[in-house]
């Protein structure tokens, strides 16, 4: 379940062009796991966390991030 990918390989060249990662904070996305925000951070890979809020009352799923 879920997307393949090198990782390590997508973490190092979001870090080198400087690009963020989103992470949605909603229930129902398939964002990354733990073990994968870590790999990324020793990249150094920059994190960004929202809520993709459609609604206002889905601002509130900023918790789960």
């Amino acid at each position: 379940l879920g997307l393949r990918a090198d990782w390590t390989r997508v973490f190092a060249e979001a870090a080198k062009l400087d690009k963020a990662l989103e992470i949605d904070c909603y229930p129902d996305r398939q964002d990354l796991n733990v073990s994968l925000l870590k790999l990324a951070r020793a990249a150094g890979t920059r994190i960004s966390l929202g809520t993709d809020a459609h609604h206002p009352w889905q601002l509130e799923f900023i918790h789960l991030g």
